[in-house]
C-alpha cells in the first residue's frame, strides 16, 4: 500500500479476511503515493489483469481503441501506454457517449461498429452530434424508420449465409468497413453498400491520418 494507506493490490483477499473474521500474517511493501499509478499498471500484468482493469475504464470503451491500434496502426498487442493517449482524448470521449446508448440489437454494440463510428467522427466524415443521434435512432427505432443504407447494412451483417471478414487486425473487417461506408454515405442517396478498392484505400488513409492527428506522440 502507499504511505497514506491506499491499498494497491489484494483488495479481494482483504475483503475475504474481513468476511472470515480471522487474522492472517502478511508481508507488504510501502510505496510513495505518487508511484501508485505506475505500480498498479504493471502489477500482475502477466496474470489476469486486462487493459480495462489497469486503466479502470469500461471494457466497451477500451476494445474499440485496441481494435484501431491493431488494425490501423499495426500495434500487435496494445498496452496501457498505447491506449491511454486515445482514451484520454477525443476518441475516448466519443466512445463513452456511444457506450452510453443502450441498444437491444447486438450489431450496434459491436466493438467494430463503435470503432467505425468513432473513426468517422475523428476523420470528420460525420458530425459527432449527428453520429450520436443516428446511433440512438438505430438503437431505439424500428428498422423501417432507419436510413435505408443502415437497413441494408443490418441485413448484410446479420445474414448468417454471408461469409464476412471478421478479422480483429484489419480495417478490411466487414463490420468495420461496411459500417464506415454507411456512416459516410447514408445522406448521399446511395442505397447499396459496395466497398470498392478505391474506397478501402481512402478509408484506411483517413482513419490512419485521424488517429495520427489526435495522438502523434504514439508514432515517435
Amino acid at each position: 500500500y502507499t504511505n497514506t494507506g491506499r491499498l494497491v493490490d489484494g483488495q479481494h483477499r482483504c475483503l475475504g479476511v474481513i468476511a472470515a473474521d480471522k487474522p492472517i500474517t502478511v508481508k507488504f511493501s510501502v510505496i510513495p503515493d505518487e508511484r501508485y499509478e505506475e505500480v498498479y499498471r504493471v502489477l500482475d500484468i502477466g496474470a489476469t489483469r486486462t487493459l480495462d482493469d489497469a486503466l479502470r475504464e469500461d471494457k466497451n470503451v477500451i476494445k474499440p481503441i485496441a481494435f484501431l491500434l491493431r488494425a490501423a496502426l499495426t500495434v500487435q498487442t496494445p498496452e496501457t501506454d498505447d491506449v491511454e493517449p486515445f482514451l484520454n482524448g477525443d476518441l475516448g470521449d466519443i466512445l463513452r457517449r456511444l457506450v452510453g446508448i443502450k441498444s437491444e440489437a447486438a450489431l450496434w454494440r459491436k466493438t467494430t461498429f463503435r470503432a467505425a463510428v468513432a473513426s468517422a467522427v475523428l476523420a470528420e466524415k460525420i458530425d459527432e452530434g449527428k453520429a450520436i443521434a443516428l446511433v440512438t435512432a438505430l438503437s431505439t427505432q424500428p428498422i423501417n424508420e432507419w436510413p435505408p443504407l443502415f437497413a441494408k447494412l443490418y441485413m448484410q451483417l446479420t445474414n448468417k449465409e454471408t461469409k464476412l471478414n471478421g478479422s480483429g487486425r484489419s480495417l478490411d473487417n466487414d463490420f468495420f468497413m461496411r459500417s464506415y461506408y454507411a456512416l459516410t454515405n447514408f445522406e448521399s442517396g446511395i442505397t447499396t453498400i459496395r466497398c470498392y478498392a478505391s474506397f478501402r484505400k481512402d478509408m484506411k488513409f483517413d482513419v490512419y491520418t485521424a488517429l495520427y492527428q489526435k495522438s502523434p506522440e504514439i508514432f515517435d
